[in-house]
């Protein structure tokens, strides 16, 4: 008994391994966990990539922001110096006479202490202003800074480097007052002074900025928890570094070699135990270069951190995907097994089964023709029904799209003849009537339209006409309002409209006058176009339905004929199209339809 059930047991255990379900759930789940990892590690290799791009760019435009701050106050010290060399007073004071003597008053010192005070007054970001003349002459901008007794200006490095820059500025690195008793941290601007004919050397200009505003530049950036930024010169001498003295007693190291020698704007190395983003921007002005230091991890959150939020990420899709699978495996298996179970009917011979499985796929599919096999005789019956349906449909289609480009073309002359005639009010009322005559005929496609849409296209078309022929034409249109929400076929108008011009009006000497009226009649729809041109005799009126009129006819090539077929196809033998005519007297056309509402 035991065995027995054992068999059986594992008999059901290897038809579920077998069965489709467990075989679309198993490749599914296979499918989803391979596109899953590598999705997810492309991705976390994307994002981490992206977002040290974008921290490498808005570090970027940091130094470079930085760079720009401080180039601004150097430019402002250079225009300072400019000013200070040409000035009237600073160049007489420091003239010499034939026999080598200096010319000065105690009026002239204070009139140029008061002139550089004047500069320290408007920027406090200027500590002090110096000349010193070659002569021996010195001038301060404040009367009470005192220089250092004994103390050799002219071995200072900003003053020989000066000296030697031909009138050019020299921007010095930051560094703390060496010839004043009061000594403060400054970064140094000096130039040459000359003559205004730059014939003659006076002496050395130096402009003090205080070092305190670069260092505020730069304390104002923030680059996360760890970043700072950095400034260096030509040689590598530090300018401004958040931990100056460390570097000075060489407790820190930076990667300034590197940062010399680096030929892009940045790059990665691991330093100080992480690694880090360098940033760098080159000033033009003064050849700094403005450095920022980044933490990697720090930008793109911690790396282990944001490798666990990815693997946790991929582990629920991965689960997600596995109770799709069986959901999804689920709704694919259970129309086959219903399928199955009415295929075991009809082996016993159970030939009323009728499977309704709502599916557009191969299971739909085959159920449908599951379904026709049953019930032959009755399906064939409704595919004749439908193939009848289908030969109306189509041929009420053929017959609407015997359109040729003919009145097309005789309007679009006319628009191109007013043009040449700057008529543009005319050829702007042609064009209107044009687009709305053709956009109510393509109709979106559909085949029925409203009595108000239809009436609206033969008016466009009316208006086309009288354009073109002012001097023949006038339209009236009286149609019940009351039949305007009806709906008829498209395109029942118009033909007879145009027929009525081309057979009727065209050949009469005088003015012709088209009238459309419409109503409702004994519960039918009539419309009527009346016209007073040249009528028709009896033979005429006679062939008007016949081939040959149509292959004369000079209209559009729909004809009547056409619109009397359609009416007749779409509702039936008891509507159409009738005639009343006598020459010279007019016609009058009769279009019978039947009430259709929406």
């Amino acid at each position: 008994m035991r065995t027995l059930l054992h068999k059986q047991c594992l008999k059901r255990i290897m038809l579920k391994l077998n069965s489709i379900q467990f075989h679309i759930s198993f490749y599914f789940s296979a499918l989803i966990l391979v596109l899953i990892t590598i999705i997810g590690l492309v991705s976390y290799d994307k994002f981490s990539n992206t977002l040290e791009n974008n921290a490498e760019e808005y570090n970027l435009q940091l130094t470079q922001q930085v760079k720009e701050n401080i180039d601004y106050y150097i430019r402002y010290m250079d225009d300072i110096s400019s000013i200070v060399q040409t000035s009237p007073s600073l160049q007489q004071y420091f003239s010499s006479s034939e026999n080598g003597s200096i010319t000065q008053t105690g009026e002239q010192e204070n009139r140029i202490t008061d002139f550089f005070q004047s500069f320290i007054n408007a920027r406090h970001d200027i500590v002090s202003i110096f000349a010193f003349g070659y002569n021996g002459q010195v001038l301060k901008s404040d009367p009470n800074l005192k220089i250092k007794d004994n103390y050799k200006i002219e071995d200072l490095d900003w003053y020989q480097a000066a000296k030697e820059s031909a009138g050019k500025p020299v921007v010095s690195t930051s560094h703390v007052e060496t010839f004043v008793n009061n000594p403060r941290w400054v970064v140094s601007l000096s130039k040459e002074l000359k003559s205004t004919d730059n014939h003659e050397r006076k002496g050395i200009l130096l402009i003090d900025l205080n070092y305190k505003i670069i260092s505020e530049i730069c304390k104002k950036v923030k680059l996360g928890g760890k970043g700072y930024i950095f400034i260096i010169d030509k040689q590598g001498n530090i300018v401004y570094h958040p931990q100056q003295k460390l570097i000075y007693n060489r407790l820190k190291k930076e990667m300034i070699p590197q940062v010399l020698n680096t030929q892009g704007k940045s790059f990665v190395v691991d330093h100080d135990g992480a690694r880090k983003l360098y940033t760098i921007s080159t000033s033009d002005l003064t050849g700094w270069k403005v450095v920022s230091v980044t933490n990697v991890n720090d930008m793109i959150m911690d790396g282990k951190e944001t490798k666990k939020f990815f693997f946790m990420m991929i582990i629920i899709s991965i689960l997600l995907s596995l109770l799709i699978a069986l959901v999804i495996s689920n709704r694919v298996s259970r129309p086959i097994k219903k399928l199955e179970l009415s295929m075991k009917q009809v082996e016993i011979g159970n030939f009323d089964i009728e499977l309704d499985l709502p599916y557009n796929h191969e299971v739909g599919r085959l159920s449908k023709s599951f379904n026709m096999m049953t019930k032959k005789i009755k399906e064939l019956m409704q595919q004749v029904v439908y193939e009848q349906k289908a030969l109306r449909k189509s041929e009420i289609k053929v017959l609407q799209s015997q359109i040729n480009p003919h009145f097309l073309y005789n309007t679009l002359d006319s628009i191109i003849w007013m043009a040449e005639s700057n008529r543009n009010e005319d050829v702007i009322d042609m064009t209107s009537s044009l687009a709305k005559l053709f956009r109510i005929s393509l109709n979106k496609g559909e085949e029925t339209i409203s009595i108000r849409g239809e009436i609206e296209h033969v008016k466009n078309y009316l208006l086309i006409q009288k354009m073109r022929y002012s001097n023949k034409l006038d339209f009236i249109i009286d149609v019940d309002p009351e039949i305007m929400s009806y709906q008829t076929i498209k395109l029942i108008l118009q033909p007879i409209v145009e027929n009525a011009i081309y057979h009727g009006i065209k050949n009469k000497t005088e003015k012709g006058l088209i009238r459309i009226l419409g109503k409702e009649v004994e519960g039918k729809l009539l419309f009527q176009v009346i016209d007073n041109g040249v009528g028709m005799d009896p033979k005429q009126l006679k062939n008007i339905y016949s081939d040959e009129h149509r292959k004369h006819s000079k209209g559009n090539g729909v004809g009547v004929k056409n619109v009397h077929e359609r009416i007749q196809i779409y509702y039936g033998q008891d509507f159409g199209v009738s005639f009343e005519s006598e020459v010279d007297r007019g016609t009058t056309v009769s279009i019978w339809m039947p009430v259709v509402t929406i």
